[in-house]
């Protein structure tokens, strides 16, 4: 945990000292909750790239850190975020390829850490003012249903 801690407290530094044109911070301040076939749901609380989420079957918690490159100056861009998996003591990484069409936006991901490897994703963000609505499919077979809204 302390490594954990460390690695997010290093990688949070460089960050904020970084520039527009190296990169930036994912979003701003948000709150979210996805539904999935699965039977599992999610709500999420943001603000300036961590992010607190529940999953509400489990009491799964997860705490992430998130990060955008190339977002301003390509409709490609990459998001990585870090999680930790509280309950689990386990990070993983969770990259994103994002591609921005004029009315939505297309999202591949998939999830993994060194020791494991686990659902990909593909998804659809419909973003209209302050709410974006995301559904998808990720290879459990679940189809998931998200709905944010940015404050």
């Amino acid at each position: 945990m302390k490594k954990l801690v460390f690695v997010l407290l290093l990688f949070t530094s460089i960050t904020y000292s970084q520039s527009k044109e190296t990169g930036q911070l994912a979003s701003t301040s948000f709150i979210s909750y996805e539904i999935r076939t699965n039977g599992k749901s999610y709500l999420s609380i943001s603000h300036k790239g961590i992010t607190l989420r529940h999953r509400s079957d489990n009491l799964e918690n997860r705490i992430t850190y998130n990060r955008n490159f190339f977002k301003d100056s390509s409709k490609l861009y990459l998001n990585i975020p870090l999680h930790y998996k509280v309950e689990k003591k386990e990070p993983t990484l969770e990259p994103a390829l994002i591609y921005q069409f004029p009315k939505f936006n297309l999202l591949i991901q998939k999830e993994f850490w060194y020791k494991s490897s686990e659902n990909a994703t593909i998804a659809i963000d419909f973003p209209y003012k302050a709410v974006t609505f995301r559904v998808g499919w990720d290879t459990s077979d679940a189809f998931r249903f998200h709905l944010k809204y940015k404050f």
